[in-house]
């Protein structure tokens, strides 16, 4: 705007909400998600097909850092599809710079609460043909009920405001007291 570029009232129309993402590095849990949208994507524009990403495979892309966030996530995705010898993406497919710069996965030393949902893997069926609003249903009602309906407590896990679940869980039917509609 300074330099005359970008005209002021535009600017002013346009910045009406702030979205404030963390960058993937903090979102590990996404990364099975938008992996397994990005395989899909790619072996159809490829023509490849190609069935899935083994557990030893997504632990290393899990364990990388992304300082190019999401679009270099998708990146590595196409690339590795491109250069898939088999059916499904191993350890071998992912490049050696992301190798090379996986750090140790850290697992919390506390034991998980008997109500914790199980992790994601790449044979969930959500991954394997639902939708990312099946994803965001499964995983808003595991994080509501491992915080034993704790709605305050559930939008603070979840990175959203209180008011957003409200209107997410009244779209899923989940009225009062935590109820799972499946």
């Amino acid at each position: 705007m300074a330099e005359g570029k970008f005209r002021q009232d535009l600017y002013y129309r346009l910045n009406v909400v702030d979205i404030t993402l963390p960058p993937l590095k903090d979102r590990t849990g996404d990364i099975p998600l938008l992996a397994n949208r990005f395989l899909k994507e790619f072996s159809e524009k490829n023509g490849k097909r190609i069935e899935g990403i083994t557990a030893e495979a997504m632990d290393l892309l899990c364990a990388y850092a992304w300082p190019g966030n999401v679009r270099e996530l998708r990146n590595t995705i196409e690339k590795m599809i491109v250069l898939a010898r088999s059916d499904r993406l191993t350890a071998e497919d992912v490049p050696q710079n992301i190798r090379e710069g996986s750090r140790p996965v850290q697992r919390s030393a506390a034991p998980a609460p008997a109500a914790a949902a199980s992790p994601v893997t790449v044979s969930d069926p959500v991954l394997s043909g639902g939708s990312l609003a099946d994803a965001e249903r499964i995983k808003i009602l595991s994080v509501l009920e491992r915080n034993r309906g704790n709605r305050t407590r559930a939008a603070e896990e979840l990175g959203i405001s209180r008011r957003t679940l409200h209107r997410k869980l009244k779209a899923y039917g989940v009225t009062g007291q935590h109820e799972e509609n499946q």
